[in-house]
């Protein structure tokens, strides 16, 4: 019985884990390995669906379940981070004061953007914008060119870059 407990909420995890990926692959523009991910992720999902309705003490299943996919989420969500495929889009916008520091932080990281000549903002205070596209795993690396800085920065997942090879930043 508990080993058959453990056995739906390990099940569980997977399901969430290759839900997770599959939706990130889909994303990326990658629909070859999403699919693979939901063919698994279904396969798993019908398996445990029928075991669920055929088991006689089903409100403990149907709980470790649950446990399962809460588990599962917060996991594939750690895992994603921690593998973090892909490119993005980052946009900066700095106050003009800063961004000569910006600059050289950025070039000294070996971070390759472009900057703006002037915006105004709304205020009419003058900022300049920086367009870059890196690695997620360089999002850390960012963070920290920009710290101390007066700034605001998002990001995009980018699905697809063709042209030239994107190089790494130092």
């Amino acid at each position: 019985m508990i080993l058959n407990l453990l056995f739906m909420f390990g099940v569980a995890v997977l399901i969430r884990i290759l839900n997770t990926f599959s939706k990130l692959s889909e994303i990326r523009g990658n629909r070859k390995l999403a699919v693979i991910f939901l063919g698994i992720d279904s396969f798993l999902f019908l398996s445990v669906f029928k075991k669920v309705m055929t088991d006689t003490s089903s409100i403990l299943v149907i709980f470790m379940l649950s446990v399962g996919f809460m588990v599962g989420y917060l996991l594939g969500g750690k895992l994603e981070e921690y593998v973090a495929l892909g490119n993005i889009a980052a946009t900066i916008k700095v106050a003009k004061s800063d961004s000569k520091v910006l600059f050289k932080r950025l070039n000294d990281a070996g971070f390759i953007f472009t900057r703006s000549k002037r915006v105004y903002t709304h205020t009419g205070i003058p900022v300049k914008v920086y367009h870059g596209i890196l690695f997620r795993k360089e999002l850390a690396k960012l963070k920290k060119c920009l710290k101390g800085l007066d700034h605001i920065t998002y990001t995009e997942a980018v699905s697809g870059v063709f042209g030239k090879k994107l190089v790494r930043a130092k």
